[in-house]
């Protein structure tokens, strides 16, 4: 497992999160319930679970004139897979030149 992969799952809450998706798929605000944790800090940390390609987006719910994402888990097979073609997906844009200094 990479070093980075290692770091992302050490994490106590993102543990259990990962944990609490793994018997269904959820809202941040389902799973802040279901961890008892603030919304905020779920989201947050589903966030980096995504980015690493543990979870994955997987419908909206319109609540009270918000849409919620859902997320389930990947299977720890797919963890590489997800993670990789995130990596090649993010493409950087054109650098920008700092403009020559005058005086």
């Amino acid at each position: 497992m990479p070093p980075r992969m290692t770091k992302v799952l050490c994490h106590p809450r993102r543990a259990q999160i990962l944990e609490s998706l793994e018997k269904g798929a959820a809202t941040p605000a389902q799973l802040a319930e279901r961890v008892d944790q603030n919304v905020g800090q779920v989201a947050y940390h589903v966030a980096i679970l995504s980015k690493a390609g543990c979870v994955r987006a997987v419908g909206d719910d319109e609540e009270r004139d918000a849409i919620e994402r859902a997320y389930e888990a990947l299977p720890p097979a797919k963890w590489a897979q997800a993670q990789s073609s995130a990596a090649r997906s993010r493409r950087r844009g054109p650098r920008r030149r700092r403009p020559p200094r005058q005086g």
